[in-house]
Formats: C-alpha cells, sequence, structure tokens
C-alpha cells in the first residue's frame, strides 16, 4: 500500500551534445530506470537516434527511459544545418556559436520541463535533473522544478581537481619546455608530476578556442551552484 502512494522519482536527463559525454550519460539514465525511476532524456533531433539505440542496448532495464527530441537552435545562432553536437561544428571558429545554441537551447528545455508535472501518471513531477558539464543554465531549470541538479563531467574528481589548479595556479607556465616536469600538488601529501605538453588544453587556459567566453560559462556555473 505504501508503495502505491509513493511516486517513483523521475530523473531528467540532459546530456551535452558530444558523443562522448551523450554515451555515458545515457547509460547512467538507464542504470537508473533498471532501479525503478521514470527517466527522460531530453536531446537534439539529430542525436536522437544515438540516444535511442543506447537505450535500447539496455533491453528491459530501459523500460521506464524515454528519449524526447527538442529542436536545436543552431541555424540562429549561425550555425550550418545539423549542426547539434560536438563533432558536427565544422570550425573552431563556431565554438561560441555553438555555446550560444546550446544557451537557446536550454530556454527551449525549460519550457518542455515546465509541461513535464503534468505529462503522465508514468512520468510524474520531476524529482531530480541531471545535466551535462556545459549546460550551465540546468541550475536555473532544477530550481524552478524545486528539484536538485546534478552535473555530469564525464571524467573522474581528480582530473577536475587538477584542472582547477591549473586554472587557479597556473604552475605550467614557470617550465622552460613542454618535456620539462612541473609539480601539481592538488591533492597533498600525493605527489603529482605533470608535462607541459600532456596539459589538456580543451580544459585548462592557454588553449582555449573562446578562452573569454570559457572563464565566463566557469563564474556562470559557480553562481548558479551557491
Amino acid at each position: 500500500m505504501e508503495a502505491t502512494l509513493c511516486p517513483k522519482p523521475h530523473f531528467v536527463v540532459i546530456p551535452w551534445p558530444a558523443t562522448s559525454h551523450m554515451i555515458p550519460i545515457v547509460d547512467i539514465g538507464c542504470l537508473l530506470a533498471a532501479h525503478g525511476a521514470a527517466v527522460t532524456i531530453i536531446t537534439t533531433p539529430s542525436s536522437s537516434q544515438l540516444v535511442q539505440s543506447r537505450v535500447d542496448r539496455a533491453g528491459q532495464g530501459s523500460a521506464g527511459v524515454t528519449v524526447t527530441a527538442i529542436p536545436f537552435p543552431g541555424a540562429e545562432a549561425g550555425l550550418p544545418d545539423g549542426c547539434e553536437r560536438t563533432d558536427h561544428i565544422p570550425s573552431p571558429d563556431l565554438v561560441p556559436n555553438f555555446f550560444v545554441a546550446t544557451a537557446r537551447f536550454g530556454e527551449a528545455v525549460a519550457r518542455h520541463c515546465r509541461r513535464l508535472p503534468t505529462a503522465t501518471a508514468a512520468h510524474p513531477r520531476p524529482s531530480c535533473v541531471v545535466a551535462g558539464m556545459c549546460h550551465t543554465w540546468a541550475h536555473g531549470v532544477a530550481r524552478e522544478l524545486g528539484a536538485p541538479c546534478f552535473i555530469f563531467h564525464g571524467f573522474c574528481a581528480f582530473a577536475l581537481l587538477c584542472c582547477e589548479y591549473l586554472n587557479t595556479h597556473r604552475p605550467h607556465e614557470a617550465v622552460g619546455s613542454p618535456d620539462e616536469l612541473f609539480d601539481l600538488p592538488a591533492l597533498p601529501p600525493f605527489e603529482f608530476r605533470f608535462q607541459e605538453r600532456c596539459r589538456p588544453g580543451k580544459l585548462c587556459p592557454g588553449l582555449r578556442v573562446d578562452r573569454t567566453g570559457a572563464e565566463e560559462k566557469r563564474q556562470q556555473k559557480r553562481q548558479n551552484e551557491e
């Protein structure tokens, strides 16, 4: 009797539109469904087939998963037709446009989520939002729904800690060559040394396509989390 009085939890999963991010977060959604949760995965039309195929691979465990495709406003942001994932971006010059499009996509997702609480009995009011790492607007969507928000980065906490240390203290700028080792005391007392040539440029300053925009995204994300 008690089980019938408690609605099943409903997770809204919003992958960051990059194949390497989408596959593991969809797998997480399927695991949640296998434990009895309702799961709505929100993606773009061109990525819906990839997401659905991943869901189908989970078999019976994915019975509670619904894949919803929402139009991606790429053309409005100056992107070519069909550019809805990071691997679709034809030029680094269009990366800022892609972030503009994902922000507008977030507005469409928010409108969709406002309708979810009254959608169906099988998918009750969203109780949690799980979003890709660059969807900084997801915190606002979750707050509006009165639900917690978890951010999926796709890599481990230690990697995040190292990137944050590099961003803040910039020890790599003191080395004389790309092969020189420098200390990265991100987690004392453990010792960790790194080469400049191995530094992940996409995650650390110096090699970003849009360094200013990326820093603004980071600050916005921190403000949303506070």
